[in-house]
This record gives structure tokens, sequence and C-alpha cells, in this order.
């Protein structure tokens, strides 16, 4: 019998969450898709992806003083990276 390996990067964090949270990211992340299509590709994301709607989520509390965190920039928030180029 043939086992899989998995191969998981060191700083990947997995987070458990509700059904409904889980369906409300995935629906922001095709949202964000729609709109920055041809720069995610660009990138190199070729699908939608949890973590830049995890990262949109974040600058939006960050922008509304619910989260305070150290400044966002492109270089650590991949939404913002991708809002950048296009600009």
């Amino acid at each position: 019998m043939a086992k899989s390996k998995i191969k998981r990067k060191e700083h990947e964090t997995k987070v458990k969450c509700t059904n409904t949270a889980n369906f409300r990211i995935h629906d922001v992340a095709i949202e964000i898709w729609e709109r920055h299509r041809d720069r995610m590709r660009m990138m190199g994301l070729y699908r939608p992806s949890a973590k830049v709607a995890i990262d949109y989520l974040i600058m939006q509390a960050s922008m509304s003083g619910i989260y305070k965190i150290k400044p966002l920039t492109p270089k650590n928030n991949l939404y913002l990276a991708i809002c950048s180029e296009e600009e």
C-alpha cells in the first residue's frame, strides 16, 4: 500500500472555522478573483484563494479600527500586493 506524503510549509497555519464562516470566506475569495483575476494570475494564483480573502478581511478590520496591528504593506498583506500592482 502506497503512503501519501503531505508536504506542508513551516509557516502555514491551519485554522478551523464553522461551515458558515468557510462559505463566506469562499464567497469573498470568489468576488476578489472576479475583480482582480488578471493580476492574481500574474502573481501565480490561478483560482480563488482563501489566503487573499483573509488578508482582505484583515485590511478592512484594520482600516475600520477594529483590529490594531502594525501597518499593512504589500509585503505583509497579499491583497494589498495585488491591488498595489494594478494602480
